[in-house]
């Protein structure tokens, strides 16, 4: 049973990417922004609504299956579920040496 505390509301992710950061990374993008910035590059990301849900070990689990060098989170606004993507970024540096932007 997955604990609903720590669901995080994904809007997308990517295991294989060059751009977002240096190296090989895994990109984490998050649905829901409260900003609504003019320009913004991801509207259909803006609405918080329900999109992927999984616990931040599911997404750890989907990450790591690339050998990746960094690890990005987007959005979105990533910071309305920072204590989720810690506990992301605390698992994937356990299991792995990765740069976090």
């Amino acid at each position: 049973m997955k604990d609903r505390s720590k669901i995080l509301n994904i809007a997308s992710f990517s295991t294989q990417t060059r751009a977002l950061g240096p190296g090989l990374r895994a990109v984490v993008w998050v649905q829901g922004c409260p900003f609504h910035c003019r320009g913004c590059i991801a509207p259909e990301w803006i609405p918080f609504q329900p999109a992927v849900q999984m616990t931040p070990r599911e997404l750890v689990d989907r990450l790591l299956v690339a050998d990746i060098s960094g690890l990005t989170f987007s959005g979105g606004e990533p910071m309305e579920q920072a204590a989720g993507l810690a506990e992301v970024a605390r698992l994937v540096k356990d299991r792995r040496e990765v740069d976090i932007i």
